[in-house]
């Protein structure tokens, strides 16, 4: 049978046991956490929508109250009634340069194609802007109500705009229109390009429709309609703080943020790629450690059996020696456990073992004094036997010849010598019985002295 180590079998079975442990913990570990990763980095991004999406509306709302509180003002209404451009220009200006989110600030007659008379930078003086995709503005304000448009590209520029129109009346009159054409490019600038979610995620405005209206891309802004993809399609109709994955040039994750007041719908991006790294990254690390505990759990193992064998070890160089006749040593107890019983038991043992020699020495003396004796007598027995044979043998000889001289002599004479012959013959067998049981006593010393002479070794 082939001969295994117990040290070996115990820590192979315990580093196996740790192995499947520290695979099934890991495993454990990084699904759980890469769910919980997956789900946190979603609900990240869902806030930063939420708050790009507050951001945004109080943007507008700002800028509605900042165009209301310009519009009321009487100095302002009184230069606005009367074209005073020497007045109205600076005001004009200031708001321009002091947001710094216009493409133009102006104002225009209030009818249904209305003439820039007055503007911040000058590009639009003598313009109309009635039938440029404005028409609700006007219309809006016409009727005394704000309006914000939906973005589109400028008549002046072409710079993607989103107008906000208010009325600026005298008492209920509306003498001019002030309009805030606002830069879908710096207002991306100064709200979307500052919200950052990883190291590529981005914020995304889109308009009701599906076109893309605020990008980080600026190339995008106008030229992207979310309606004319599959993807897109999905993406609007994606109820408010919900979320949903997509392909557009890699795999992404996206969460959307509806704006109703102003017919906006924010979108956080990210690519699952950089979710994929920090999962991973986070895998790295459990494997990192998983790795220094299950090294340092065998190392550990390895210590405690090591010492918890060790008297093991000890057990079995002692049996060896008892082998070879050595009864002379004992076991350490090193610990109180089963180990330490079966040392203990052991020990009691090899005392138990070593009375028992020393019993059977003492036996084995007093056997071979007995027996020497007993060989003796048994000698001087044979030696008598062997006379009586002898001068039985003479008898019979001289019977022999008183016999055979005395032919004549009466039947009752050779009765006696045939009584003696029989005689004869059984001191022959007593002598014969005598040599034999004298061999069996010398047998029985040999037996004894080997028998001494073995005890005597096993003590030694």
């Amino acid at each position: 049978m082939q001969r295994n180590s117990l040290k070996i079998i115990i820590l192979a079975v315990s580093t196996i046991t740790i192995v499947l442990l520290t695979i099934g913990i890991t495993s454990f570990a990084y699904f759980t956490a890469k769910k919980y990763v997956e789900e946190a980095y979603i609900d990240e991004m869902k806030k930063i929508s939420k708050l790009a999406g507050k951001h945004i509306k109080y943007f507008f709302d700002q800028q509605t109250t900042l165009a209301e509180f310009v519009s009321s003002n009487a100095p302002f209404v009184r230069a606005t009634a009367a074209k005073d451009r020497g007045n109205l220009d600076p005001t004009l200006l200031n708001v321009f340069k002091k947001y710094n989110t216009y493409e133009n600030v102006f104002l225009s007659t209030p009818e249904t194609n209305p003439l820039v008379f007055a503007d911040a930078n000058g590009k639009a003086i003598g313009f109309r802007w009635g039938g440029t995709g404005f028409e609700d503005n006007i219309k809006a304000a016409l009727e005394g109500k704000n309006y914000l448009s939906k973005v589109n590209k400028s008549p002046v520029t072409g710079e993607a705009v989103a107008v906000l129109t208010v009325p600026v009346k005298d008492g209920t009159k509306v003498v001019g229109i002030l309009g805030f054409a606002i830069s879908l490019s710096k207002m991306t600038e100064a709200v979307v390009s500052g919200i950052t979610i990883g190291s590529d995620g981005y914020i995304a405005v889109t308009d009701a429709d599906g076109v893309v209206v605020g990008h980080p891309d600026k190339s995008l802004i106008l030229n992207l309609d979310l309606s004319k993809t599959d993807w897109g399609k999905k993406l609007m109709t994606l109820p408010s703080e919900e979320h949903m994955e997509y392909f557009f040039k890699k795999e992404k994750i996206a969460t959307s943020y509806d704006i109703p007041e102003y017919r906006l719908r924010i979108a956080s991006v990210v690519s699952k790629d950089e979710l994929a790294a920090v999962v991973h990254q986070m895998l790295y690390r459990i494997i990192g450690f998983a790795i220094v505990f299950l090294i340092v759990s065998i190392f550990i193992i390895y210590r405690i059996v090591n010492v918890r064998l060790h008297p093991l070890q000890e057990a079995r160089e002692l049996f060896r020696s008892m082998s070879s006749g050595d009864l002379s040593s004992n076991l350490k107890i090193y610990h109180e456990d089963e180990i330490g019983d079966l040392s203990k038991d052991t020990n009691s043992f090899l005392e138990s073992l070593r009375n028992s020699v020393r019993d059977i020495q003492k036996i084995s003396q007093e056997l071979a004094t007995s027996a020497e004796e007993l060989s003796s007598s048994s000698e001087n027995f044979s030696n008598g036997a062997q006379s009586t044979a002898a001068s039985t043998e003479e008898m019979s000889a001289t019977v022999e010849e008183m016999s055979a001289g005395m032919e004549n002599i009466s039947g009752s004479i050779y009765n006696q010598y045939k009584n003696i012959s029989e005689f004869q013959i059984k001191i022959n067998e007593l002598s014969q019985s005598v040599n034999q049981i004298g061999e069996e006593i010398q047998n029985t010393l040999n037996m004894a002295k080997s028998i001494s002479l073995q005890a005597k070794k096993g003590e030694e």
